[in-house]
């Protein structure tokens, strides 16, 4: 594995969260691919730690799902085919249905962070590598749901959010154009919560979900049969 994708952290920062969020960003974002050797002494080196919070953040990043242990192997990036892929999808459109609608039905609602978050997300919109873009949208989407009142369902949507973007991350070249569909697709949701329509919020939720799921299957079909039968 290279190190040089990932960032260093400063002495003050030098804990096992600064190491689990610096990892997490590099597994998110695709510069560490599936499959890749996550070793605790290279690691530790690189951040300039002992071995415990390289440890503590490899666990960490395996209950959320982006690392996998093995006995002999050590960590590595966690995998997924297109089954995979799919119930993840599955799982993230029930919990933020969910989540709309209860949103909608809120008896008040603020929409300041949402707001910044939209007028951040425009610049990127058109970038190439989709970096900025999926970071803003897994915020968008967290600052969404906890509009539900419901931190517990969030966070959960977050990890699976990000559990996707391992993969739509390495299909970003392919899905040129997706972010300004998303983003459009952002305000319509929005204006049905706002206008307090949870079946209206619902339905547009799914149309969202499941469009980005059907490009996302549908390039890594194309592109990605290595990391589909490594994952088996």
């Amino acid at each position: 594995m290279t190190h040089e994708v990932l960032p260093s952290v400063t002495a003050r920062s030098s804990t096992a969260e600064a190491i689990y969020q610096a990892l997490r960003e590099a597994i998110t974002n695709g510069a560490l691919a599936p499959a890749a050797r996550l070793r605790e002494q290279h690691l530790s080196r690189h951040f300039g730690v002992s071995t415990t919070p390289v440890r503590e953040a490899l666990l960490r990043l395996s209950r959320d799902g982006l690392v996998e242990i093995y006995q002999n192997r050590g960590a590595v990036v966690a995998s997924l085919d297109r089954q995979g892929i799919a119930d993840l999808y599955e799982i993230r459109e029930v919990l933020e249905e969910r989540a709309v609608r209860r949103a909608a039905l809120a008896p008040t609602q603020d929409f300041s962070t949402i707001d910044q978050l939209l007028a951040e997300m425009a610049p990127s919109l058109n970038d190439a590598d989709q970096i900025t873009f999926n970071r803003l949208d897994v915020d968008l989407h967290r600052q969404i749901n906890l509009l539900s009142g419901n931190v517990a369902l969030a966070d959960l949507a977050e990890q699976i959010q990000r559990r996707i973007q391992v993969v739509r991350a390495r299909c970003a070249i392919q899905l040129a154009g997706r972010p300004a569909v998303s983003h459009a697709q952002h305000l319509a949701l929005l204006q049905a919560i706002r206008e307090c329509e949870p079946d209206q919020a619902a339905a547009l939720l799914r149309e969202h979900i499941r469009s980005v799921r059907d490009a996302v299957l549908h390039v890594f079909t194309e592109t990605a049969p290595d990391d589909a039968a490594a994952s088996r």
